[in-house]
């Protein structure tokens, strides 16, 4: 059995609503939900007197697919957000354009133009579990099924059908004690799969 593992967890607020696109694919269209969410992370800068600390964020570009897309429907800005996932590589092409000239040319053979195009690289994260804090449940962005809403606290998508964890609010008291329990969920479940989502 592989040990090699790709596990995230990601506890942070929504920057701006959850966008659902509809893409073509190999059996037919499918649609993605993508978001943003935003985490900080304080340090200390010792060579200051006093010293002083430095809030640092970083930003992480989420995308969900299947079933997650009704759970991530929900995500609105500010929303905490709390999501288990695996980190996500891919390439394209992005035709270049210039401003007040529109997309970019070069001369080809036989007077063809050739596109001017560049290879970009990105990294997202593919959410296999989300988690949303109760008091934003809403409607869902661009018409999406609504599932029913609890009765209290925060709903946990995934794999199975979506399950309303409790009471207790969102972002956990002691995130490092939160992420740790759910990184031991996560492997459990997975019998040492999760590399292979």
């Amino acid at each position: 059995m592989s040990l090699d593992k790709n596990i995230i967890i990601i506890i942070g607020r929504a920057t701006k609503d959850v966008e659902i696109r509809t893409f073509k694919g190999a059996n037919g269209e499918f649609q993605k939900a993508i978001f943003t969410v935003a985490t900080n992370f304080t340090r200390t800068n010792k060579n200051t007197v006093p010293p002083t600390k430095i809030e640092e964020t970083e930003f992480h570009r989420c995308f969900a697919k299947g079933a997650m897309v009704a759970g991530a429907s929900y995500i609105k800005k500010g929303q905490y957000v709390s999501l288990t996932g695996r980190l996500k590589s891919r390439e394209y092409e992005e035709h270049l354009e210039a401003p007040g000239i529109g997309k970019l040319y070069l001369p080809g053979a036989n007077g063809q133009n050739v596109p001017l195009v560049i290879k970009r690289y990105i990294t997202e994260i593919q959410v296999f579990e989300l988690g949303l804090e109760p008091k934003s449940w809403s409607q869902p962005a661009s018409g999406q099924a609504a599932p029913p809403a609890p009765a209290g606290g925060n709903v946990v998508y995934g794999s199975a059908a979506p399950a309303t964890t409790g009471a207790a609010p969102m972002p956990p008291a002691t995130p490092q004690a939160a992420a740790q329990a759910a990184a031991d969920a996560a492997f459990a479940a997975s019998n040492g799969t999760i590399a292979n989502l």
